[in-house]
Formats: C-alpha cells, sequence, structure tokens
C-alpha cells in the first residue's frame, strides 16, 4: 500500500509539472530556449534522432522536454572547449543514420565553420537548428555580480559579430529565419523537404531567458506545494 502511495503521488506530481509547463512555456510567440526544448521533440517526425551540442541544450532538454526526451534517439558531444568539432560530427552522424537534427549554439557552430565542407556527402536532411543568443549564453547562469560582467562578456559569452546567415550561404546552404514559435513548425517541414543540410536559425535573449528559468522553477515549486 506504501509502495502504491508512493507511485500515484510521483504520478500526480508528473502531470502537475506537464500542465503548468504547457502553460508557461506555450507554442506561440517570442522563441526562448526552455520553449524550444519543450515543444522540438513533439514537433519532429519520431524518426528522426536529435544532437545536442554542449552546453545549455543538453540542460535545457533534460529539463524542460518531459516525454519529448523519451521518444527518440539523442546524441552528445563534448569537443575540446566543450565545443569544436559539433557541425562536423553531426555532418557524419547524418551520413551514418540518416535524416537528423542538431540543436546547437552560435559559438558552437562558429567554432566549426568548415564543417559546412562536407555537406557535398548528406544526401538526407539534416536541419542544423541554430539557438543565436550572442556568445555563450550558459554563463549567465553563473550569478556573477554586475561589476565582473565586462570580463565575464569578454572572456566567457564572446558575442561575435557575425552574420550566420550570410556566412552559411556562402557556403550553398539552404536557410530560414524563424521569428518566432509560430513558424517553427513550417520551417521544420520545409528543412526536411530539403535532401541535405539546412540551417534554422533562431534569435533568443540568454539574460531574458535566464529569468524565466528561474521563474519556472520558482512557480513549479509553489504549484507542488499547494497542490500535495
Amino acid at each position: 500500500i506504501e509502495e502504491d502511495s508512493t507511485f500515484i503521488s510521483l504520478f500526480k506530481h508528473d502531470e502537475l509539472i506537464k500542465d503548468l509547463l504547457d502553460y508557461l512555456l506555450p507554442l506561440q510567440g517570442e522563441i526562448n530556449e526552455p520553449g524550444l526544448a519543450r515543444w522540438l521533440p513533439r514537433l519532429l517526425p519520431n524518426d528522426i534522432p536529435v544532437m545536442l551540442s554542449a552546453s545549455s541544450p543538453v540542460r535545457d532538454f533534460m529539463t524542460y522536454s518531459g516525454e519529448g526526451n523519451m521518444s527518440r534517439r539523442f546524441f552528445g558531444f563534448r569537443g575540446a572547449s566543450g565545443i569544436d568539432g559539433t557541425l562536423s560530427l553531426a555532418m557524419g552522424l547524418s551520413i551514418s543514420v540518416g535524416k537528423l537534427a542538431l540543436v546547437t549554439g552560435d559559438l558552437a557552430l562558429l567554432y566549426d565553420t568548415n564543417g559546412w565542407l562536407m555537406s557535398d556527402l548528406v544526401n538526407t536532411p539534416l536541419l542544423v537548428i541554430l539557438i543565436d543568443n550572442g556568445g555563450g549564453g550558459i554563463f549567465n547562469r553563473l550569478g556573477l555580480e554586475p561589476s565582473t560582467k565586462f570580463d565575464i562578456d569578454q572572456l566567457f559569452l564572446m558575442p561575435q559579430n557575425v552574420d550566420q546567415l550570410s556566412l552559411v550561404e556562402a557556403y550553398g546552404i539552404p536557410t530560414r529565419q524563424i521569428s518566432s514559435f509560430e513558424d517553427l513548425e513550417i520551417a521544420i517541414e520545409w528543412g526536411l523537404s530539403k535532401q541535405g543540410p539546412v540551417l534554422l536559425r533562431v534569435c533568443t535573449n540568454s539574460s531574458r531567458d535566464m529569468i524565466l528559468r528561474n521563474k519556472i522553477y520558482n512557480d513549479l515549486v509553489r504549484h507542488i506545494e499547494l497542490n500535495s
């Protein structure tokens, strides 16, 4: 009886968390990173594996995707400095396993720009979903004092003045800018209609996303306490 009661309690909490996350991360409006992790596994066909680059995509998918992270095969990678070789590995995986989606930050993609040179070897859809948040957004989670912010920006965030769409188009890769969650499903369908790599670029604000993550956590704690 005690084991059954514990199971029912855990199931109830899972349902509460699922409902609240769906409410706090709707499939509409401006794209944010937790919302992208929540909805992308639901929008992608189940037969398409996902590769996640370091570091925020892995954390967000583990935290916010819910049942979505059980629906398909996932790949992870941590190269030198955490990000070197991300695109090249995705190219190799797509050659090996077929259709694939890569979720990557802007620095990780920029560090392996020449990985696009392998695009002629890829003859199945490869969706490169670029989260362009102005550098290494993961470091905004450190919560450092404002007096150290300049050093963090220069040494860790390292925002780059690079037009990723123009850069990738120079390699002959089709690109598409996604401005809202409402555009995401259509963009995925467009990318899957191509035989080879495409770039889907979403722009996010890492500072606002950090505030959103904290709000989600606090709301979940209150929600569970009130419904326990």
